[in-house]
């Protein structure tokens, strides 16, 4: 009757840590859900003395109020499924609208109006007989412009007098490229088209120097980003001059830590009044945790431990046989006395592995078994592996808890 009042008063009271600034999400949330449910130590083992302590994390959403999210541990299976066994339940997730993408209007680059000495605007192809320039794969062809016709010798220079053939005066100074194309002079010989010019593109543009400098100076127009009257580098502690840097765009940083608040979960922490010791029953315990909505509405998960009691590997030695080529260990179980009259009893009826290894840089390999007597005591032969290191391992039960000796040496 003892034990069962003291089981039914292991009731845990909770620490809880909500999260701030789930508000929102809360208000709007309905139903409660519980995500995880974590126990520390995972696999908490009671010796002769001392006691065992939980600590108990559940992490939930959607409840409400200071008892919001509660829990309950008792020795036992659980009724159902535990939590960690469960398949997460897909999210329902609205994909966002697919948007196109922009579409940034290219600009061909500013080329500057820059004639051979022996042309002049007016012998210029007009732009619709010039191929465009720009970048590509493999070859384009290069803009040539129209070389001036050369007139025959004997013929008189007509720069001073007026223009009476109806073609375009070369030395008139206003704008002629609204005039229509004309004819060119009987007798004069026609011009020459040169042949088209190749020039290989390469398929990736060159890398653009920091600080560009332009390849004529040219005073500052009105399309130039930079200002008319420019100020001067801020000079550095030695006197020099700084090396001006172009401004980089703004990095965008993504928060982590804010995507958790915006789910709204939130972690309940809960330490138990009651300890665990060796006199609670060795075995399968069961947490419940239950979440309570703001609506009343409530929902239940399980999760489970193993409790155990613990065992000793004391007194093992390792013996070479004198005669035969063989080893004997020899030794005793015992574990924590689950009536209580003693620390450690006997362990017997149990099973144990003889291991050994060369030497510390391999790996611990099985070279034999035996099994304990009612007394826990045991002895065990290997033949034909005289050196090297040895030592016992037992591997433990669903109550009681598994131990290993320490390494004993032979040598040769």
């Amino acid at each position: 009757m003892t034990r069962s009042l003291l089981l039914v008063s292991l009731a845990a009271g909770s620490l809880t840590a909500p999260a701030t600034g789930a508000a929102a999400w809360a208000a709007a949330a309905t139903e409660p859900e519980i995500r995880s449910i974590t126990v520390r130590p995972e696999q908490p083992v009671v010796g002769a003395q001392g006691s065992v302590r939980l600590v108990i994390d559940v992490i939930a959403r959607g409840a409400r109020g200071k008892n919001g999210v509660t829990v309950k541990v008792e020795p036992g299976d659980p009724p159902g499924p535990v939590l960690a066994d469960k398949q997460p339940a897909p999210q329902d997730v609205q994909p966002a609208p697919t948007q196109p993408p922009v579409q940034v209007p290219i600009q061909p680059p500013p080329q500057s109006s820059v004639y051979a000495p022996a042309q002049v605007p007016g012998q210029i192809r007009p732009p619709s007989q010039v191929m465009a320039q720009g970048r590509g794969h493999g070859f384009t062809q290069a803009p040539v412009p129209a070389a001036a016709a050369t007139p025959p010798p004997g013929t008189p220079d007509t720069s001073d007098s007026p223009n009476l053939s109806g073609s375009p005066n070369t030395s008139d100074s206003r704008d002629t490229s609204d005039r229509p194309d004309t004819f060119p002079q009987p007798g004069a010989a026609p011009a020459v088209e040169p042949e088209p010019q190749y020039a290989w593109v390469p398929d990736w543009p060159e890398p653009r120097p920091r600080n560009p400098q332009p390849l004529d100076p040219q005073p500052l127009g009105q399309n130039d980003r930079r200002p008319p009257n420019p100020q001067p580098a801020p000079a550095s502690k030695d006197g020099a001059i700084a090396q001006e840097r172009p401004q980089l765009p703004p990095h965008m940083v993504r928060r982590t830590a804010a995507a958790r608040v915006a789910d709204g979960w939130q972690t309940w922490r809960f330490l138990p009044d009651k300890r665990l010791t060796r006199y609670y029953p060795a075995g399968t315990w069961t947490i419940t945790a239950t979440a309570t909505g703001a609506n009343g509405a409530t929902i239940k998960e399980y999760a489970s431990f193993e409790l155990r009691r613990e065992t000793r590997l004391s007194s093992v030695r390792v013996e070479k046989s004198p005669r035969t080529d063989t080893v004997r260990l020899r030794g005793s179980l015992t574990r924590v006395d689950p009536r209580g009259l003693t620390d450690y009893g006997p362990f017997g009826r149990q099973r144990l592995e003889l291991l050994w290894r060369p030497d510390t840089s391999s790996d611990w390999e099985k070279a034999g078994e035996t099994t304990t007597d009612a007394a826990g005591a045991f002895a065990g032969t290997v033949k034909g592996r005289t050196g090297g290191y040895w030592r016992v391992r037992y591997s433990g039960t669903a109550h009681y808890a598994s131990d290993i000796s320490k390494a004993h040496q032979i040598t040769q």
